[in-house]
């Protein structure tokens, strides 16, 4: 029930020490006074102030620890600094106020704590906004003093675990509406709040997005990002700010692109048949100018994906052909062919569907659909054709590795030279010095696959009937000479 303070009956001030509590010096009886109910609140304040702990509790306290035994004082700074509806109107010094002296006055205050709390945080956070955006009568405009003294009142005078909640609910309120720091104290701030800031300065945007703030300040100068600075300030890049939903925004372009070592890597091919890709129009290159400098490369990964399952719609089996019959998309590069311009245009029409795909591997990539060889050769020009072969035509028609095609070469054993006019001045063969060659020389591997023996078979039987091979022994490119074949067959 509700204390009174004056006597019904002679409206005068009850005396803490009359003689008996339940009659006034006028001689009245208070028990014949109907008792009035408090609030929930009002009750539970009470129970608070007795050290108690309520059975419901609404204030936003955490009593893990128990009731703090400053809560009494809390409480009056707690109306001080933020009872006020109107914060233009409280007074020029927060938490100066006197305290109440009658038990109306502190049952008054108490409806100004239920403004504050009844609807937590919103209230406290608007009610905290204002004090943040307009200051008191003769109060100072800066940061300071204007918000100093219910900071040191929520975060230093009062440091009990049990008033956490209105510190993390003030946090959260200074790092969504403040724009710039504070002052030393921000990162303190930043740390227990528990919602994302709305504003970010260039750093705290750079160390976000991952990027240097020399690269965010390029992009603010051009256009390209959107910053704000305070209201009549020239200043550096330092004093701009940058809202989260421009953050957002720029993480997502960032996520929307992705350099060409990674297209690569998701295609499945090297980074050589990638430039074949971009050659042909097939892949998204956006250009530098266009975009906000946050990203780690120029290639459309919308794009990217809608390509890879446009290709790999058209090829739906998996397939198991042998390596003479298919040739998988990552291998069509320039050893298949001397002429770069054909091998674009190959590429342009495996892009287009024109050229029809035999199936693809158990990688799942683009890199590894499988396509005719004798298409594909037949597209690119290759050695049915040319006069002068390229090292990966003579493998294919040698019937052995290219590894071992550069041996010869290298070895001097196969004439070839260099083409200056080509990409990479690769080496070409001429036909008349490969069909020397085949008459001259014939691979140790083509003598063990045709006697459906092993190379190593091959050799010691070689050996042993005393015929030298030319090449290291094990090594691919083993060669024998066909006279020397022939001698041993005649002896």
């Amino acid at each position: 029930m509700k204390l009174i303070e004056h006597c019904p009956s002679c409206d005068t001030r009850l005396r803490q020490d009359r003689p008996l509590a339940h009659i006034c010096d006028c001689g009245f009886d208070l028990r014949r006074l109907p008792a009035s109910p408090a609030s929930p609140l009002e009750v539970e304040v009470a129970h608070l102030l007795d050290g108690l702990v309520p059975a419901q509790l609404t204030l936003p306290l955490d009593l893990s620890s128990g009731v703090p035994p400053d809560f009494d004082l809390f409480l009056l700074g707690l109306l001080n600094h933020f009872g006020f509806e109107d914060v233009t109107a409280r007074p020029a010094k927060a938490g100066k106020t006197a305290a109440p002296k009658s038990v109306a006055a502190a049952r008054e205050r108490l409806g100004a704590l239920a403004n504050i709390t009844q609807q937590w945080p919103e209230s406290f956070s608007r009610t905290l906004t204002a004090l943040m955006q307009a200051p008191g009568p003769g109060q100072s405009s800066s940061d300071s003093p204007r918000l100093g003294t219910w900071y040191r009142f929520l975060f230093r005078r009062f440091p009990d675990p049990a008033y956490n909640p209105f510190r993390v609910a003030a946090a959260n309120c200074i790092v969504q509406v403040h724009e710039g720091p504070i002052d030393a104290r921000t990162r303190h701030l930043q740390a227990l709040a528990t919602v994302e800031k709305e504003w970010l300065s260039l750093a705290e945007a750079a160390r976000e997005l991952g990027v240097r703030a020399e690269r965010l300040g390029s992009g603010i100068e051009d256009g390209r990002i959107e910053a704000r600075s305070p209201e009549g300030n020239s200043a550096p890049n330092r004093q701009r700010f940058l809202a989260r939903t421009e953050i957002d925004r720029l993480r997502g372009i960032r996520a929307a692109y992705c350099d060409e070592s990674e297209a690569a890597a998701f295609l499945g091919v090297p980074q050589s048949v990638f430039g074949y890709f971009k050659e042909a129009g097939l892949v998204e290159i956006s250009d530098p100018a266009t975009l906000p400098p946050v990203t780690q490369g120029r290639v459309n990964r919308s794009a990217l994906e809608a390509l890879a399952n446009r290709l790999l719609t058209s090829a739906p089996q998996e397939v198991s052909a042998p390596s003479s019959e298919v040739i998988a998309l990552r291998a069509l590069n320039l050893r298949r062919t001397t002429d770069r311009q054909r091998l674009v245009d190959l590429l342009r029409e495996i892009g287009n569907g024109s050229l029809p795909v035999a199936g693809r591997d158990a990688s799942g990539q683009v890199g590894g659909m499988l396509f005719d060889k004798t298409e594909v050769h037949k597209h690119i020009a290759s050695f049915s054709v040319k006069l002068q072969l390229n090292v990966q035509q003579i493998s294919e028609l040698a019937g052995v590795h290219y590894d071992a095609v550069k041996t010869w070469v290298d070895s001097g054993l196969l004439s070839a030279v260099r083409a200056p006019s080509l990409q990479g001045r690769p080496h070409v063969i001429d036909l008349q010095d490969f069909v020397r060659f085949l008459l001259e020389f014939t691979p140790l591997s083509c003598l063990a696959s045709r006697m459906d023996s092993s190379s190593r078979g091959i050799a010691d039987e070689l050996a042993r009937r005393g015929v030298p091979l030319l090449g290291e022994g094990g090594k691919r490119g083993t060669l024998v000479r066909i006279l020397d074949l022939v001698q041993v067959e005649q002896s």
